[in-house]
């Protein structure tokens, strides 16, 4: 997860973090990798990539309309509070699984 308060504290800007998933993903062995990055006090950014048969595309737009990309790299943006977001997407990535 990258907080508004992450990219304060470092002095960086939101771009700056683009590449932490793909990043993630290469050194992960799971199905699927998750990156929240927050956008506002109540909306994240939600990046997924997977490297094994799992559709991310399809994950984000189970989420909301707006979601999507490729089979192997998509997102979408959430709004709520992060537990809440996290909760939701968790969730998901079971029913996907």
């Amino acid at each position: 997860m990258v907080s508004l308060e992450d990219l304060r504290v470092c002095k960086a800007h939101p771009d700056f973090t683009d590449s932490i998933i793909d990043v993630m993903s290469f050194t992960d062995n799971s199905d699927i990798t998750i990156l929240f990055k927050q956008k506002n006090e109540n909306e994240w950014k939600v990046s997924f990539r997977s490297h094994k048969n799992v559709d991310v595309a399809k994950l984000a737009r189970s989420l909301t309309e707006k979601g999507g990309g490729h089979k192997k790299a998509s997102g979408c943006t959430l709004s709520g509070t992060f537990e809440l977001v996290k909760q939701r997407v968790l969730e998901a990535v079971k029913h996907a699984l």
